[in-house]
């Protein structure tokens, strides 16, 4: 039976649409707070710069050897012999979002944006004359994850349903490196990086439903925004156990929390009229110091590299371990709600805001790559990724999906200029659980939207060495 066949037979109290993410609904004695859904995806492992390493998808660990091993390896810095600037800048990326059931009747959205960035510099020996040592530093973006929907749908009885979204969660990276030789086939490499994460959403979702005897309406907002910045040390090492293989690690432990601020807004109105008297509740709560804190995981990294002449393989497994269940947001501001039944006089309720955790489980994500070289000039890429999704304790905020990735391309290089041209493909799907508590002593309905994420990339990369 779909959602949308369970909704048509159930009465019409019981089908006033999903207004929130597992959460109770109405109680006359203790008020909630109702969230609706986000499209915040937390996950760690899809963002991948650099010339081959984008196209790649990420399995350089072990090879990284120009600016872009500040995000791989900063061991790899001390291959690098001369200057190298490295700006993976340009590159678009169009997503196309699909549900099902109830909310949006199969219909997609998508959304054209451009792929994150990645700038780095590798002083070589001729700026600083120390043949086994090297400097990097670079900005990136780790995470950025940008994703709106906005649908509709009428439903059978008299029902019908409005969610839009827009959801926004970002990691920008500051970072210096240092990489030692200490021989020319092992090196060692310190990072320190200063990483500001930001989420951002606001979304309304609503839902209304006729029958001959009653009206039940709904209409809940959220906007919310919040930042982090922490200290994020970094050790690494690559060695060169062979010459067909060679082998790295890099070892991250959980960031250090420095600073943070944050801001809610949430808004509801419920009502419910019928033969016996109306029951109407409205919902406020706005704190613009809500307390915000996301926690960056430790992760430990490995990975073997195989050459056979013009062919090169990487496999890297990332682990990243878990957080355990944690504070994710909360506010000392009270909650305020009146409600209002036809011949009584309003009722307020002044209750706590409700802390909203979070936690991650140990997640372990793969990076599968390697080149084809066709000529000294040019050469041919491709590799795959996943990018599981790391939470373990029901969220308001975060959601749950599994990604998987593709990507393959071309890359030229010379004595100065080199560049790369690819494609990537991305998907990923879950089921949402939303669950409605009407008014009065009814069973709870539980619809379940399917949601489909697929991405649609094409990447460039240029990088310079003076």
């Amino acid at each position: 039976m779909t959602a949308v066949g369970a909704v048509c037979r159930r009465s019409g109290r019981t089908v006033i649409v999903a207004f929130c993410l597992c959460l109770p609904g109405w109680a006359a004695a203790q008020p909630q707070v109702f969230f609706p859904p986000t499209l915040l995806v937390p996950n760690y492992n899809r963002v991948f710069p650099g010339l081959d390493e984008s196209i790649e998808a990420g399995a350089s660990m072990v090879r990284a050897g120009t600016p872009p091993a500040l995000w791989y390896n900063p061991a790899g810095l001390v291959l690098s012999t001369r200057t190298t600037v490295n700006a993976s800048v340009q590159g678009y990326q169009i997503s196309f979002v699909q549900g099902s059931n109830a909310l949006n009747g199969g219909t997609q959205q998508s959304n054209f944006s451009a792929v994150p960035t990645f700038v780095g510099i590798v002083l070589g020996e001729e700026a600083i004359h120390l043949k086994d040592v090297r400097f990097g530093f670079g900005m990136s973006n780790p995470i950025s994850w940008n994703q709106g929907l906005n649908n509709g749908a009428p439903l059978p009885n008299g029902a019908g349903i409005l969610y839009t979204v827009s959801s926004s969660f970002t990691q920008y990276e500051g970072a210096a490196a240092v990489a030692y030789a200490v021989s020319d086939s092992l090196r060692f490499g310190f990072e320190l990086a200063v990483p500001y994460t930001e989420i951002g959403d606001s979304g309304q979702l609503n839902g209304s439903v006729a029958t001959s005897s009653s009206l039940s309406s709904s209409v809940h907002t959220i906007s919310l925004y919040g930042y982090n910045v922490h200290l994020l040390p970094q050790l690494s090492v690559q060695w060169d156990a062979l010459p067909w293989l060679g082998v790295g690690a890099v070892l991250q432990p959980p960031a250090l929390f420095l600073f943070s601020g944050g801001n809610l807004t949430l808004q509801t109105l419920d009502s419910t009229s019928a033969t016996s008297p109306g029951l109407t509740r409205q919902l406020s709560f706005r704190d613009t110091s809500a307390s915000f804190h996301y926690q960056i995981p430790g992760e430990i990294t490995g990975g073997a590299a195989f050459h056979f002449g013009p062919v090169e393989f990487e496999l890297d497994v990332h682990w990243y371990i878990a957080t355990g269940p944690y504070t994710l947001l909360s506010s000392s501001a009270p909650v305020q709600t009146v409600t209002s039944m036809n011949g009584t006089p309003p009722q307020k309720v002044v209750t706590p805001f409700p802390s909203q955790v979070w936690g991650t489980k140990n997640v372990f994500d793969v990076n599968i790559g390697g080149s084809v070289r066709l000529s000294k000039l040019i050469k041919l890429l491709a590799g795959f990724y996943t990018d599981q999704a790391p939470g373990n304790v029901p969220s308001n905020i975060f959601q749950r999906i599994t990604l998987y990735g593709a990507r393959a391309g071309i890359a030229f290089s010379s004595s100065h200029l080199s560049g790369s041209l690819g494609f990537g493909y991305e998907r990923g799907s879950t089921s949402v659980p939303l669950q409605v508590h009407p008014p009065g002593n009814v069973q709870p309905v539980d619809l379940t939207q399917a949601l489909t994420i697929q991405t649609l990339s094409l990447l460039f990369a240029l990088a310079y060495v003076f």
